[in-house]
């Protein structure tokens, strides 16, 4: 009988105890190291957080926008206030400093309504000086028509065009040279409400009636016809000259005609 060969290959047992202690080495670490791991989540869950950072930087931005757009509205809007301010302040101080015998007005031009009856010749150097103070505030950017009239002769025009003029030095001289002349021609009645239609055909913005007495003709009557036709269309301003005060018919008369036809009554003694 043949012996058997019992001797075992020492070799081959020793690479397999090798690869076995490797793996178990390999599979405690992983268990060792497997709570330390980063969690990353499924790419599904990144991708909604990564559009979720987006989402709220464009709402961000957007918000941000929208502040500046209603910020540069309120500027605008503020601007334009204070644009309208200006405005207005401006229109104020030029109502202020533009002041013709106490009266203050915006207009730019104007007709003088200078009576010429007999009475006035008392009242020659009032009436002169009178002119003389309402155009010294005048400059070129203001214009000017006079209109003179009296029961003698229908009226008297300076500028007999109708047309206005520019107040600077040599037309204010001019001026008052004929009124000068308009004084040497004192004589008959006060056909008022006659001179007073004249000067609504004027295109002058303002009216300035000069005289020293009632007006020929129902002051009542007038006061509602002048203020019918003139609609508000022009200011009416009344000056009365000399002993005005002793007259109280004539007082209420130039007061009624002022009142009613946005002017002021301005009294000047002897």
């Amino acid at each position: 009988m043949k012996k058997r060969n019992r001797e075992l290959n020492i070799f081959s047992m020793s690479a397999l105890d090798l690869f076995a202690s490797a793996l178990g080495a390999f599979i405690l670490l992983t268990v060792v190291a497997l709570p330390f791991f980063p969690n990353t989540g499924s790419s599904e869950a990144i991708n909604k957080e990564i559009l979720e950072k987006h989402k709220k930087t464009a709402d961000d931005l957007a918000k941000e926008k929208l502040k500046s757009e209603l910020l540069a509205t309120d500027i605008d809007k503020l601007k334009n206030k204070l644009k309208k301010q200006k405005e207005i302040l401006e229109a104020m101080e030029d109502a202020v400093k533009f002041a013709l015998l106490g009266i203050t007005t915006t207009s730019k031009s104007f007709v003088l309504v200078i009576d010429m009856s007999g009475s006035m010749e008392d009242y020659t150097k009032v009436m002169l000086d009178t002119v003389r103070r309402i155009l010294e505030p005048l400059d070129n950017t203001r214009s000017l028509q006079i209109i003179g009239y009296q029961g003698g002769r229908s009226l008297y025009y300076w500028q007999t065009t109708g047309q206005l003029i520019g107040m600077n030095l040599t037309n204010k001289q001019s001026a008052v040279e004929y009124v000068n002349f308009l004084s040497s021609k004192f004589d008959n009645g006060t056909p008022t409400e006659k001179a007073l239609q004249a000067a609504l055909n004027s295109p002058a913005e303002t009216i300035i009636l000069i005289t020293d007495g009632a007006p020929d003709g129902t002051p009542a009557g007038i006061i509602r016809r002048i203020t019918k036709r003139n609609a508000g269309i022009k200011e009416i301003h009344t000056v009365a000259l000399g002993k005005y005060y002793d007259d109280s018919m004539f007082i209420k008369f130039l007061q009624g005609l002022a009142s009613k036809n946005g002017g002021v009554f301005v009294g000047i003694g002897q």
